[in-house]
């Protein structure tokens, strides 16, 4: 008798190995868009129930003299911030476009205020708040790395195979 084992008489086993990838991506540019987002859905929400569905009405919020369509224009682009805040690989591109948009609504609202008073409130300083907001977003989608953080682990499992589940042995 050898000390070799007969494959009828001996389970057998195999090994299997799987590896399982988990990838996290962030960017600092979410927290931006985050804050900015925030900002100003708070700001609009608080803007649009201060003047109600009058759209002849102003109110101030913050020292700010909002309109209906002001109001709603806060809650647009905040809404847009806040769903960029969630996805790291698209916060980037988002803060370019809707930086360059800020800063262009910005500098024309805050230098023309005036012009734009009747429809959206004629305060200087949203335009200016605007055009930072726009140039911090635009700084910040320029600056800021997209981060991805990669996890491995490798999962094991052996299986034992009986004499029975063997296929018929060729002579």
């Amino acid at each position: 008798m050898t000390n070799e084992p007969n494959s009828h008489e001996v389970d057998a086993q195999t090994r299997r190995d799987r590896v399982v990838v988990d990838r996290k991506t962030w960017s600092p540019a979410q927290i931006v868009a985050g804050v900015a987002g925030l900002f100003l859905t708070v700001l609009g929400a608080v803007a649009a129930l201060r003047v109600g569905f009058d759209f002849d009405a102003t109110d101030s919020v913050l020292g700010l003299t909002h309109t209906l369509l002001m109001a709603a224009i806060h809650l647009v682009v905040g809404i847009i911030y806040l769903v960029t805040a969630g996805n790291a690989l698209g916060s980037r591109g988002t803060l370019t476009t809707m930086g360059l948009l800020l800063l262009a609504f910005g500098l024309v609202y805050g230098i023309e205020s005036d012009s734009l008073a009747g429809a959206l409130g004629g305060d200087p300083t949203i335009g200016w708040i605007y055009a930072i907001i726009g140039a911090a977003s635009l700084i910040t989608a320029w600056v800021s790395p997209t981060i991805h953080v990669r996890r491995e682990a490798t999962a094991r499992r052996t299986d034992t195979v009986h004499e029975q589940d063997l296929p018929p042995s060729i002579p």
